[in-house]
């Protein structure tokens, strides 16, 4: 993903479609959020994804920032990166937007 805030621009390119690429206007993003993926209960509280979502033209787009294969406590290094980096990347998109708007 390829943010250009200054003329308000969007690139993606998804690992299943390589030779494909997309490039909209950041308008037509409707929602952006992070996503900790937060799962179980006290001990057993945890997550093995963070992400970060948008909308665009109805459809949800998910940005994994951090994935493991084993569940980590939500104060482990990793999934606070994670999180930092899914938050930090909806701001930037959130004043793109704003850029253009």
């Amino acid at each position: 993903m390829i943010v250009d805030a200054v003329n308000g621009q969007i690139a993606l390119l998804f690992f299943w479609n390589p030779f494909a690429y997309f490039v909209f206007p950041t308008s037509r993003i409707s929602k952006a959020w992070v996503d900790d993926g937060c799962f179980g209960s006290g001990i057993m509280k945890g997550s093995s994804r963070v992400s970060f979502l948008f909308v665009v033209d109805g459809i949800k787009v998910r940005v994994n920032t951090f994935t493991s294969n084993k569940r980590w406590r939500m104060d482990s290094d990793y999934i606070l990166t994670g999180i930092s980096k899914a938050d930090m990347m909806v701001k930037v998109l959130q004043a793109a937007g704003a850029q253009t708007n």
